[in-house]
């Protein structure tokens, strides 16, 4: 089997996922593009069940189905309600959420939001290696605007939450960017927000930020040290 390739429009989307036997074949070819392999024994001996779909392994007699181990394992929505939900979360710009998921797939807004937590934590790359080259950072706080309180101090409401991101610029002709990562901070200070950095971004690129008074010489000179570059009126952590 040959992996499949991705729908490029909705009209494709719909024509190649009409029924949950399409899906199921679309999912086993993506996980076995060159044959099923038994996740217990390793063997690649088979037989296919018909119903519900799936593999009986040769040498071990273990079934496996397709679902099993992804985001819809053991789930009690349809695979065409998960193809869909994950269509919609990949193509949708900036975001999808789960109030908007609910109508979409006709389901309860407690299930769409269990869909989306389960798609995120899916498109999550454990092996992942760290930002490199140029790559800028900042944070935000979420939770909206608080009467009486401006910038950093509304974190200090128990409603807020500041969270901490960067990203990788490819080129700023375009405004290209690569990956991304976002964190939840406990504070905007510098020395906080430096073990996310050394975590997560290699020892050699240039960070940019905002400049904010926060980000004081102190903060810049013990980043140098610590194998980061930064031009000129940017912080580096």
């Amino acid at each position: 089997m040959a992996r499949p390739g991705f729908p490029r429009t909705l009209r494709e989307f719909r024509r190649q996922f009409s029924s949950d036997a399409a899906c199921l074949e679309y999912l086993a070819q993506s996980r076995w593009p060159e044959g099923f392999v038994c996740p217990k024994c390793g063997g690649k001996k088979y037989w296919v069940i018909k119903e519900p779909f799936g593999y009986e392994c040769g040498g071990c007699g273990r079934h496996t189905s397709p679902m099993a181990g992804t985001a819809m394992h053991r789930s009690h929505v349809g695979i065409q309600g998960w193809f869909w939900a994950a269509y919609l979360v990949a193509t949708h710009t900036p975001g999808f959420s789960a109030k908007q998921l609910e109508p979409q797939i006709g389901c309860q807004y407690k299930t769409a939001w269990f869909m989306l937590h389960r798609l995120r934590r899916a498109m999550v790359n454990d092996a992942r290696s760290r930002l490199a080259g140029s790559v800028e950072a900042d944070e935000t706080i979420v939770g909206g605007p608080v009467r009486g309180k401006r910038g950093r101090a509304v974190t200090d409401l128990t409603t807020k939450t500041l969270v901490f991101g960067a990203v990788e610029v490819i080129g700023y002709t375009d405004t290209s960017t690569g990956r991304a990562l976002r964190r939840l901070a406990a504070s905007a200070w510098p020395p906080l927000q430096r073990p996310i950095l050394m975590q997560n971004v290699e020892e050699v690129s240039m960070i940019r930020n905002d400049g904010w008074r926060g980000y004081s010489k102190t903060a810049q000179a013990k980043s140098r040290n610590e194998g980061f570059a930064h031009p000129p009126g940017f912080w580096q952590s």
